[in-house]
């Protein structure tokens, strides 16, 4: 059966004895019917109440009809929801109950002072714009944006936000900083090509605090991990004392961030520790050679006890303690930790063919240069014992020569004399050129050394891949450099509860880019910035909903698109009242009792909160109310 269609109604291919026929006569029906936890979780900590106030507004306020307030919220609930571009808000512009959940009185736009928007309760894409394009120095005369952001004031949020969540001070926390990259595909200031991520891209800085973000700070393309780093955890550390002046914090990275100055910082602060990733190096991968060898055999081991009934164990693994100092890069020796452990693959897998065949190769013709050299040694030798020779037999003939000639003025004693005076300058310069035969000898003897210690080196290498190739499995070596002594903290709880909880962070960084932390269009890295905050503040209210309202949840660890798909995307029948704004949701909404459960939640806490907050209503808390909502 054909599809049939008219202006009322559509009809789709038969199902049994029914015919499938849709219409657009259900109502006023959303897809984002859980935009009311969001602003649930906003008003209750007054997130975006705080961050619209990092914005001055220099627009005639007589003359506008969405407050900052209202634009902020409208931008950052779309991220929420899912909605990357200003664009989607000309659309998205119509939504009652986003409109009622950003604190918009007239939720269906029916009182819009020009006649185009009547209808449209919230702002278009030129309108949202202005929060973003306005230049640093923007007043009521510029022309045009005149909303002009505090970038250092919604630095200086994310960590206030973090410690406001907390009731009491904690007596430790953990600083997670990372780079990552942002791809870019326009012709933006500051990007640059990283051959590392293949592609042209901003590095943005995150500092994460467990699941608390702490900074997003944007950078151009081309510069290090390190760049603006240890500035960045110096500011966020200052602010975090002021409050929590008790606290230790330890700083953790990869290894990108075992850098002198971050570490020297570190050991001169009092109550500041770090736990960092270290590159490895011939140097310290020489230290756990005995160790590789141990986790080696004891993984045969295992593995015959396996085959002989045994029960399956874990991967060897062991900790060596190494103190080690680089030899120009640090001021100073410091403690480093090695994991080493030997995981299941097939024969070789620690080391290729194409390695051992290469440093075979590097150590044959090291050995091949060192004989080279001895022979060359030798003839220098030689040359040298010839010219003293020659040098010896001209100073005797010189000497003979001199005492042989007669004393008197004649003429044949004149030419004595000068032959012998001749003999002597000869035999002058054959002892000059002995020494220089002697220091290039000597030469040829050391540089036979210092190839030799190569050579060895060489051969050493070569044979250490060699016996690598020929192990089973796969040899797994990673290092961390710590402050911590091992007293307080032993090698093993260092690496696997110190640093490893590190990638967590990873995951946090992900999330954001869930949420377009990636969408960064504009041609000014200032208004791209602003919009890596506007994302950074959606995951903040993403996260305090996680925390507060799934605690005890089947979705209490769940990530921003699960939390979007499952609890947000609710499609809802709107109808808007004198004193209510209903909102009816589908039947068969199969986290309804989750739902709920959300809701009971964040009013629970909301309730702690107030109570904190002595003065302070229940709820809303910070912000203006929106009208008041009733969900069915």
């Amino acid at each position: 059966m054909q599809t049939q269609c008219s202006e009322s109604r559509i009809e789709f291919h038969g199902l049994g004895d029914r015919v499938l026929t849709t219409d657009f006569e259900g109502g006023n029906i959303v897809s984002d019917g859980g935009v009311p936890l969001i602003a649930e979780v906003d008003r209750m900590f007054g997130v975006l109440q705080r961050y619209a106030e990092c914005f001055t507004d220099h627009r005639d306020q007589d003359a506008i009809e969405h407050s900052v307030l209202d634009l902020v919220r409208q931008r950052i609930y779309g991220l929420c929801l899912g909605y990357e571009d200003l664009n989607d808000h000309d659309r998205l512009r119509a939504d009652p109950l986003i409109a009622a959940c950003v604190g918009k009185e007239d939720v269906d736009g029916q009182q819009r002072r020009r006649e185009a928007d009547r209808g449209m309760p919230m702002a278009g894409k030129s309108t949202l714009n202005r929060l973003e394009l306005a230049k640093a120095g923007a007043d009521a005369d510029s022309p045009y944006c005149k909303i002009v952001a505090d970038l250092d004031g919604m630095a200086n949020l994310l960590v206030d936000l973090f410690l406001d969540v907390h009731p009491e001070p904690l007596e430790e926390i953990t600083l997670d900083i990372d780079p990552t990259d942002l791809g870019l595909f326009g012709d933006q200031l500051g990007r640059h090509f990283q051959q590392h991520y293949d592609g042209y891209c901003y590095l943005p800085l995150y500092v994460f605090c467990g699941e608390f973000l702490l900074a997003a700070q944007l950078r151009p393309g081309d510069v290090g991990a390190m760049s603006g780093a240890l500035p960045l955890l110096q500011k966020i550390a200052t602010r975090i004392r002021e409050r929590w002046p008790n606290v230790r914090i330890t700083v953790r990275g990869d290894g990108h961030f075992s850098d002198d100055r971050l570490m020297s910082w570190c050991e001169a602060t009092p109550g500041l520790e770090f736990i960092v990733g270290m590159p490895s190096n011939a140097r310290l991968m020489k230290e756990v050679q005995e160790a590789q060898r141990q986790m080696a055999s004891e993984f045969v081991a295992s593995r015959k006890s396996e085959e002989d009934g045994g029960e399956q164990q874990d991967p060897p693994r062991t900790f060596v303690e190494i103190e080690y100092r680089t030899l120009d890069s640090w001021s100073r020796s410091r403690r480093v930790v090695a994991k080493v452990e030997h995981l299941p693959g097939k024969t070789g897998g620690s080391v290729s063919a194409c390695a051992v065949a290469t440093a075979e190769k590097k150590a044959v013709k090291a050995e091949q240069r060192v004989a080279e050299a001895r022979s060359a040694a030798a003839a220098a030798a030689t040359h040298a014992d010839e010219q003293q020779q020659r040098a010896k037999r001209l100073a005797c003939l010189a000497n003979t020569m001199t005492t042989a000639a007669p004393r008197d003025h004649g003429e044949q004693a004149k030419l004595l004399r000068a032959n012998a005076k001749s003999t002597q300058k000869q035999a002058r310069r054959a002892e000059v050129l002995t020494r220089k035969e002697q220091r290039a000898a000597a030469t040829a003897e050391r540089r036979v050394e210092v190839l030799e210690a190569q050579a060895a080196a060489a051969r050493t290498e070569a044979d250490w891949l060699s016996e690598q190739a020929r192990w089973e499995g796969k040899s797994n070596v990673r290092f961390v450099v710590l402050s911590l002594p091992a007293e307080e903290l032993g090698g093993r709880a260092a690496y696997e509860d110190g640093y490893c909880p590190r990638g967590d962070a990873e995951n946090r960084i992900k999330e954001q880019k869930y949420l377009f932390a990636g969408s960064l269009p504009c041609e000014q890295m200032r208004a791209n910035q602003i919009r890596l905050y506007q994302c950074s503040f959606a995951y903040v209210l993403c996260a305090l909903l996680r925390r507060f309202g799934l605690a005890g949840t089947e979705m209490s660890q769940a990530q921003c698109p699960t939390i979007r798909a499952r609890l947000f995307k609710i499609g809802g029948l709107i109808r808007v009242t004198t004193r209510r704004v209903w909102a009816h949701f589908s039947s068969s909404y199969p986290y309804r009792e989750l739902f709920a459960q959300v809701l009971a939640n964040l009013r629970r806490h909301a309730a702690e909160l107030a109570h904190r907050r002595r003065g302070l209503p229940d709820l809303p808390l910070p912000g203006d109310s929106p009208p008041q909502l009733a969900v069915t």
